[in-house]
């Protein structure tokens, strides 16, 4: 009994011994643990901030657009094209313009040649017609001179043709007459007598050869 209480005692005591040096060397390490933990926790918390700071994605927020501003667009004034004025030309009146005539060598009424050269305006005080197609001064046998042309016309026209001209220069008409080939027209002035002969030279062209006698 006395050897197991000595040894139950001795186990005590040792373990006490133990305890005792467990107990003196845990509390340098403890306080070592506290003095080198502080700096490292410190670098690790900074460390731990900085990656957290770097692995945070840094949001961008996008600038706005500025929206362009749009100008209105300026259409062109519409041009005014003035309409033309239609103006109703008059047609040209036709004109009954007598084909040229082939005059013939020598009269087929009096056997005389035909007059050539321009006519004159006037012969002696007497208009002759500006439609007249050659004229000429002759002289009968008997030395009478009278004054010839040759006009395409009919006879009862150039007979209102003439008194037209006449009348206005104190000229009567008097009565006159015609035939198949040969027409007469008389007019007087103060005494004097004035003698037209009208041959129809071809009455389908209305050709005529007029002789004019003043006295």
């Amino acid at each position: 009994m006395r050897k197991q209480h000595f040894l139950t005692l001795a186990i005590v005591i040792f373990a006490a011994v133990i305890l005792s040096s467990c107990s003196f060397h845990q509390k340098p390490a403890a306080s070592l643990a506290t003095v080198t933990a502080t700096p490292i926790e410190e670098n690790t918390a900074a460390a731990s901030e900085a990656v957290t700071e770097e692995l945070e994605p840094t949001i961008v927020k996008p600038e706005p657009t500025a929206t362009p501003t749009t100008k209105p667009t300026v259409l062109p004034s519409p041009t005014i094209t003035p309409i033309p004025t239609i103006t109703n030309t008059p047609l040209p009146t036709p004109t009954n313009t007598p084909l040229p005539v082939i005059l013939p060598e020598k009269s087929s009424i009096t056997g005389e040649r035909m007059p050539k050269g321009e006519p004159q305006d006037a012969w002696r005080g007497i208009p002759i017609p500006e439609e007249a197609i050659t004229g000429q001064e002759k002289k009968t046998s008997w030395g009478e001179r009278y004054y010839v042309f040759t006009i395409q016309s009919d006879v009862a026209a150039l007979q209102e043709l003439l008194t037209q001209s006449l009348i206005p220069l104190g000229w009567t008409s008097t009565e006159g007459g015609k035939g198949e080939e040969v027409a007469l027209a008389f007019f007087t002035k103060g005494g004097k007598l004035l003698r037209f002969e009208f041959f129809i030279e071809d009455e389908d062209e209305d050709l005529l050869l007029v002789k004019i006698f003043k006295r």
